[in-house]
């Protein structure tokens, strides 16, 4: 009976041993390391962080990281934060107890314009030199934003409805925002404190998101301000926090100010125009009309024709010096390009050939 007792005490060490052994344990042997992102692409003056995971097998333990980077002419890693410094290309990689992760390969240019392919959302170079395909997205229709967490856009659902995707840095996949579809959704900005702003069919509202992930399907409590009787389509957020929003009024179609408590202001700049965007330095506004381009001068609201190209123009974004816009160009088949404008001369070019799909999409200027 002794011995018997002996060795179920002793069974009983071992089970709590082994159960020890399942959760973190920095005691544990890593077998593998795993970083949060295998791709990414930045600009050399920005920093994005990455996550690394060490495993035993496939129990997650503790360890400590060694961070190295192929080409520190292009970017540098310090505790996962990595940090662009010069245009190419560079492998990151983390290491722990001589166990070295599959690598994560950045991309870094001085600037970059993000937007939709036919297939997934891609970017491209101004001067057109790198051209590429971010993996684990979807084509976009429509608004598309990146911020400080990653790129949040809008993808085509049934019946005419949206997804809102919400694709992280530091995830190899696109997620979804709201697990529901929602209502056609017009635009994507940010506020200028940093949330995520949205507009969608006859709603009349802005909607504000503190972030992409985490969120619940009731839209409704995330209501910013609401305009009465006013469609809010595409809209803009101005460097003082301003808004200027194109919509539908029973008056027609018009785009007007708002004030930053919601209430609308009574200055009509136009009775025919989209996607309004301010310049960097908040003095001016693009607006497309047709397939032109105009420019108005926010305090006296003189406008101005800047370029015209295609039968319309449905997506905008100034570079960040304010010197160029990026634009979504409908042809004359139908078809969407990508073009770049002169803000000043309205000398244009053509960065992209027109992609299969006739979806259009609004580019973002990166810098």
């Amino acid at each position: 009976m002794k011995n018997a007792a002996f060795f179920i005490i002793l069974s009983l060490a071992a089970m709590l041993c082994s159960c020890g052994n399942n959760g973190n344990n920095p005691e544990s042997e890593v077998t593998d390391v795993e970083l949060g992102s295998n791709w990414l692409f930045m600009t050399d003056s920005e920093s994005i962080a990455i996550s690394a995971s060490a495993f035993n097998g496939e129990v997650a333990v503790s360890a400590d990281f060694d961070w190295s980077s192929s080409d520190a002419s292009v970017a540098i890693v310090s505790d996962g934060i990595i940090t662009g410094i010069g245009a190419g290309t560079a492998l990151i990689t983390a290491d722990a107890e001589g166990v070295s992760s599959e690598p994560c390969t950045i991309h870094v240019a001085d600037e970059w314009i993000l937007y939709s392919g036919s297939d997934s959302l891609r970017i491209i170079t101004p001067d057109n030199t790198r051209d590429m395909a971010i993996p684990g997205t979807y084509s976009a229709i429509g608004a598309i934003l990146r911020f400080d967490d990653g790129i949040i856009y809008v993808a085509e659902a049934q019946y005419t409805f949206n997804y809102l995707y919400f694709r992280p840095f530091n995830s190899n996949n696109t997620q979804f925002v709201f697990s529901n579809f929602i209502e056609p959704i017009y635009d994507l900005r940010l506020s200028s404190a940093g949330n995520i702003l949205m507009s969608r069919y006859l709603s009349y509202s802005i909607f504000s998101f503190p972030s992409a992930s985490g969120l619940v399907n009731d839209l409704n409590s995330y209501i910013d301000f609401t305009l009465g009787n006013v469609d809010i389509r595409e809209f803009d957020v101005s460097p003082s926090g301003g808004f200027i929003i194109d919509a539908t009024t029973s008056a027609g179609p018009r785009m007007l100010f708002v004030s930053s408590d919601g209430e609308p202001g009574d200055t009509l700049l136009t009775t025919n125009g989209k996607s309004p965007r301010f310049s960097p330095d908040g003095t001016k506004i693009a607006y497309g009309n047709t397939g032109r381009i105009w420019l108005a001068d926010v305090e006296t609201m003189t406008r101005t024709e800047l370029l015209s190209e295609g039968s319309s123009i449905d997506g905008i974004s100034w570079s960040p010096d304010g010197t160029h816009i990026a634009m979504c160009v409908r042809n004359a088949l139908g078809q969407y390009e990508l073009w770049v404008g002169n803000a000043s001369t309205g000398e244009k070019v053509k960065l992209t050939e027109a992609e299969p799909s006739n979806e259009h999409f609004s580019p973002q200027w990166i810098e």
